[in-house]
């Protein structure tokens, strides 16, 4: 188990990191609805969610092969 967040850790940057990418998001994001265009993302937290899923799978598949 500790392999898994020690791998996950690598893919987490800085707070920095996600701070930028998540004002660059909203930003994007802003500028989308102001030009009254569909947002490039899932509009809808389940689809969020699976984003997330296939990140995590991708994150275990590849520490139980490197175990």
């Amino acid at each position: 188990m500790k392999e898994f967040w020690m791998e996950l850790a690598k893919y987490m940057g800085t707070w920095k990191d996600n701070l930028m990418a998540l004002a660059t998001g909203f930003t994007v994001g802003a500028v989308f609805a102001l030009f009254k265009l569909d947002v490039p993302a899932p509009t809808v937290l389940p689809g969020i969610m699976g984003i997330l899923g296939i990140f995590l799978g991708y994150i275990v598949v590849k520490t139980l092969l490197h175990a």
